[in-house]
């Protein structure tokens, strides 16, 4: 996924991140990143989120906590994408 806002790590610039499919073994060790209301809106929770972000973009949590917000929700998203056929069965 193309960066809004890049990111600096080191003297690097990260302006693309892309991310490994995560296998049940991450998922056990962190919890799903989110959880699906009633209504079938999602509901993200930050902490998880991130840390799949640096565990699936092999990124270190510092660079993680230093993107930008509308990056941030770009990236819920398409790690939530992972799950999508979960969301199906949850109907």
């Amino acid at each position: 996924m193309e960066l809004v806002y890049p990111l600096k790590f080191g003297e690097e610039t990260i302006t693309n991140i892309e991310f490994k499919r995560p296998k049940q073994k991450l998922i056990r060790k962190l919890g799903y990143p989110f959880a699906l209301k009633e209504d079938g809106e999602i509901r993200f929770f930050p902490d998880i989120v991130a840390r799949y972000i640096s565990e699936l973009a092999a990124l270190p949590m510092s660079v993680v906590d230093e993107m930008d917000a509308e990056d941030v929700l770009s990236a819920s998203a398409e790690i939530v994408s992972f799950f999508g056929r979960g969301r199906q069965m949850a109907s």
